[in-house]
């Protein structure tokens, strides 16, 4: 019985630390994969922040040799690793997207207007407020992204409409 409860307390501290992980992407996933600011550097679907992706985060190859890095800025990669974020050691997948709506709803009715992304464009894809993207594109590219979302086509994001995976092409 002892050992039983060694077991159960150990495989508690350890979900205890699981990251919520998200795979943002500014240009180059790193295993390579040409990637926009729109695009999530993932191997499936994913929702709206980009998080709790099927198949998980595209990662670089463990198989590379130099030659391989030596062709490619480095420099670049660090920005590109940059744009994978991790919502924290004890956050779920599920608790990253609620702390997101949070972020994003400023007038507190428990949803998430386009509005209301358009004023805070990073929380939904980091990046955003500097990648150098006119205001109309913006505008009109985040309209795009929040209309996949909102399958209600209600006017707002509630939390299953935003944790919905969805393959988005824009």
């Amino acid at each position: 019985m002892r050992s039983f409860s060694i077991i159960i307390l150990s495989l508690l501290g350890t979900a205890a630390t699981v990251a919520a992980e998200c795979c943002s992407s500014p240009a180059t996933c790193l295993d390579g994969t040409k990637s926009d600011i729109w695009s999530c550097c993932a191997y499936g679907s994913c929702n709206i922040f980009c998080c709790n992706c099927d198949g998980g985060c595209r990662q670089a190859s463990t198989k590379r040799s130099w030659t391989d890095w030596v062709s490619h800025d480095l420099g670049n990669l660090a920005s590109d690793s940059e744009g994978t974020s991790v919502c924290g050691l004890t956050r779920t997948d599920k608790q990253c997207v609620i702390d997101k709506i949070n972020e994003l709803d400023t007038d507190l009715d428990g949803k998430v207007s386009l509005a209301e992304i358009l004023a805070n464009p990073d929380i939904v894809r980091p990046g955003l407020s500097t990648s150098g993207i006119d205001d109309a594109e913006l505008h009109d590219m985040l309209t795009k992204l929040f209309d996949i979302y909102d399958t209600s086509e209600d006017g707002y994001l509630v939390f299953d409409e935003a944790n919905t995976r969805q393959v988005v092409h824009l």
